[in-house]
């Protein structure tokens, strides 16, 4: 399954809700959605110019229904994703793959990334590597490349160390 979206709030009276996504523009292709395990149909998609999206689904007729999913990741199952621009991925995708840095023609591993938080400005990553744990914020001047098969993210090192936060 992949996380698309969290609901925060109902959205009016007849049972549409508000939704906090990374790229609000994969909804518009979709036409299911699991929350809390269950199927829903979307019937309706719209977004405003703050990035937020409203989304109304088959059976949730009114403000009450809607605010029992409050909170609620909407997932999908990954054959139904919307495709990936290049270089783009799936944040499920990463986590326990490797991770790695590049200085110059020095490629050097770090660990394992165990989990994405995301906070609004940017997702946090956290990995360890033997015990060690660290985190970091995914930022584009990380040049980041992710090879799926191989299951490696490689950032750029220099600014890795920019923004790398190590626990002690």
């Amino acid at each position: 399954m992949l996380a698309l979206g969290q609901i925060v709030k109902p959205q009016g009276i007849r049972g549409e809700v508000k939704v906090i996504a990374p790229d609000p523009s994969r909804f518009r292709v979709l036409k299911n959605a699991v929350i809390n395990g269950s199927q829903y149909r979307i019937s309706s998609v719209r977004s405003d110019c703050n990035g937020a999206v409203y989304v109304k689904f088959d059976g949730i007729d009114d403000r009450n229904a809607a605010e029992s999913l409050r909170g609620a990741v909407i997932e999908i199952e990954k054959s139904e994703a919307p495709p990936l621009d290049a270089g783009e991925f799936y944040v499920s995708d990463v986590v326990g793959a490797r991770i790695s840095a590049r200085y110059g023609d020095e490629v050097r591993e770090l660990g394992i990334i165990t989990c994405v938080d995301a906070f609004g400005a940017a997702d946090v990553f956290s990995a360890e590597n033997g015990g060690n744990k660290f985190s970091f914020p995914f930022l584009k001047a990380l040049n980041a490349q992710f090879d799926e098969q191989m299951r490696l993210l490689t950032v750029d090192g220099k600014k890795f160390d920019e923004v790398a936060v190590y626990e002690d």
